[in-house]
């Protein structure tokens, strides 16, 4: 797996990265905003460089895998990696999951889920978890409503149907 480097895109080293984050004041950001600075402007370009290649490369339905990883070393960098595939994955935690249709040319959102660390803090606090739902309903709203699961059947389902 590698990272989608756009043309002309300047990239500096994830040593770089770490220490400039280390210097940082510490925010107060939840886990939601802090996903979303992270991932900055690179995330939606990146995202749709794999549905062209999704589309160039299936003839039918296929799916978009975010996983966000950690670098153990430097446990303040992030990077997310893109994945076309035709099989619906399994739910897991620092995921996203995009269903492309081709017979309507359409992107759907199916779900995302935080990180491990996170996911427990929400259970703990459930006014956290609550904050974070009301300002992400369309994340979250899946996962409350217990249809993740379901989403993921229905979708395997589907695939073996067809």
């Amino acid at each position: 797996m590698s990272d989608i480097i756009l043309k002309g895109e300047k990239r500096e080293s994830i040593a770089v990265l770490n220490q400039q984050l280390l210097e940082k004041e510490p925010d107060t950001l939840d886990a939601v905003e802090l996903q979303q600075e992270i991932q900055g402007d690179s995330y939606l370009p990146q995202l749709y460089a794999a549905l062209e290649r999704g589309t160039k490369k299936y003839p039918s339905d296929f799916y978009i895998v975010c996983i966000n990883q950690r670098f153990r070393l430097f446990e303040l960098v992030n990077r997310t990696f893109f994945i076309d595939r035709l099989s619906c994955p399994t739910p897991d935690f620092d995921q996203s999951v995009y269903k492309y249709t081709k017979k309507d040319d359409r992107l759907e959102f199916l779900w995302s889920i935080p990180d491990q660390q996170t996911c427990e803090s929400y259970r703990l606090d459930p006014l956290g978890f609550l904050k974070a739902i009301m300002n992400n309903v369309d994340t979250y709203s899946p996962c409350m409503m217990g249809r993740l699961n379901k989403k993921y059947e229905n979708s395997t389902r589907k695939k073996k149907q067809t």
